[in-house]
């Protein structure tokens, strides 16, 4: 203001109090296209960014911005986020248009970013096969050398994974199996498979369009009762059906719930 600056020393003299006019100088090219030994070069030889260094008006701040050091754009990659927003991001990210992703579980499987340098988690995964698939996001692209770094809490397992690395190398990675014996799992089975049967024979191409909304709110307008409450008395007068009666029955065999009657099934 008036020509005077802000940053008056306790002290202040005419010649400190009173701004100079400066010119900055203009970057030849924008991104440095020749590569970091121009931009070095540039910083050290123009005249204008010599005569602000001897002024102590450029610093090495100047000369981060001037040569575009290394910078993170980050943002979040988590199953928060709607599926249309992801793959931008996913698109943005392979671009090189966006360089730090913050991940939940959702990049563990079925993405396959590329081009990934390193993987940095902030704790250690539950089990080897967490562990492996998160770090094996790194180098699938010929990359000359791929990182994965882990943060060891102070917990029992934290502790034990500092302690032994090659944890997620060495441990024997046990089969997956589906657990019959388990009642609820397979009621929910039985559940699926009705519910999936009644919206196919009770609605039209919209199915996947259909939302909690329609399937619980009574339509006064048509004076009907909700899908829901519908769907519960289809399921009682359903059991007399053979065929629904039948695939309840293969699904169950073999099962905790093997032999248990189909009406018992929905009590």
């Amino acid at each position: 203001f008036k020509g005077l600056t802000p940053y008056l020393p306790l002290q202040a003299m005419d010649e400190l109090a009173k701004c100079e006019r400066v010119e900055m100088p203009r970057i030849p090219a924008p991104f440095w296209p020749e590569g970091e030994e121009k931009a070095r070069e540039w910083l050290e030889t123009d005249e204008k960014v010599r005569k602000l260094r001897s002024m102590g008006a450029w610093s090495d701040l100047n000369d981060r911005i001037a040569g575009f050091s290394p910078y993170f754009r980050s943002v979040e990659h988590s199953a928060q986020i709607k599926g249309s927003l992801l793959t931008r991001r996913e698109k943005a990210f392979k671009e090189g248009r966006i360089n730090l992703l913050s991940c939940s579980t959702t990049m563990e499987m079925g993405v396959d970013i590329g081009g990934l340098s390193a993987v940095a988690m902030n704790n250690v995964p539950p089990h080897p096969a967490n562990f492996l698939q998160r770090a094996g996001r790194a180098g699938r692209r010929g990359e000359t050398s791929a990182l994965s770094f882990t943060l060891c809490k102070s917990t029992p397992q934290g502790e034990a994974v500092f302690n032994n690395p090659l944890w997620a190398f060495t441990t024997a990675l046990s089969v997956p199996q589906v657990a019959l014996q388990s009642g609820r799992i397979i009621q929910r089975h039985v559940n699926a498979l009705s519910l999936t049967q009644f919206l196919v024979q009770n609605t039209n191409d919209e199915v996947f369009k259909l939302n909690c909304g329609w399937f619980f709110n009574t339509d006064e307008a048509e004076m009907r009762s909700s899908p829901s409450l519908r769907f519960q008395e289809w399921c009682r007068e359903g059991m007399a059906e053979s065929q629904l009666k039948q695939n309840v029955d293969w699904l169950c065999h073999g099962s905790s719930l093997a032999g248990i009657p189909a009406d018992q099934l929905y009590n």
